[in-house]
């Protein structure tokens, strides 16, 4: 999403990157080839915090919660805590299992993925002061922005 929305090709992560900077690329006719990668421009990690049941009167806030870092070599550009709360009737949930709110906790989790991946690409002052805790979160994800663009 983020790679869509910003338009920058991303290295997905993958055990073996860090050991020589190679990456292997496997195809199913056996063929297999060692890439090796450029140095980093920047580094993101996005850290999937537990998930938080809110309970009211006639429904159920599913809250999924990330933390969005990206580290370049000369400086932490970001360090924002978002969060998500889709609101749906107690009825919906089934019979109260995990199992049973997975779907629901699948679907918060996903629209947060999707709008930050669009936050970055252009922010929202609304959308970030209803979903992010984080003082100056706006200036980081601008900063973040100046780093994708610099990186193409």
């Amino acid at each position: 999403m983020l790679s869509k929305n910003t338009f920058v090709p991303l290295v997905p992560y993958s055990t073996g990157e860090a050991i020589g900077r190679n990456m292997a690329a496997r195809f199913s006719n056996g063929d297999s080839y060692e890439f090796k990668l450029p140095e980093l421009d920047y580094f993101i990690d996005i850290e999937l915090r537990d998930f938080k049941l809110k309970n009211r009167e006639h429904h159920i806030g599913f809250a999924s919660l990330i933390t969005l870092k990206v580290d370049t070599e000369l400086s932490n550009a970001v360090n924002a805590k978002f969060s998500n709360v889709p609101w749906v009737l107690k009825e919906m949930t089934g019979n109260g299992s995990k199992d049973s709110k997975w779907t629901i906790y699948e679907e918060s989790l996903g629209g947060l993925l999707s709008s930050l991946a669009k936050q970055v690409a252009s922010s929202d002052g609304k959308w970030l002061k209803k979903h992010s805790v984080t003082k100056n979160v706006d200036e980081q994800l601008s900063l973040f922005r100046e780093i994708l663009i610099k990186s193409q």
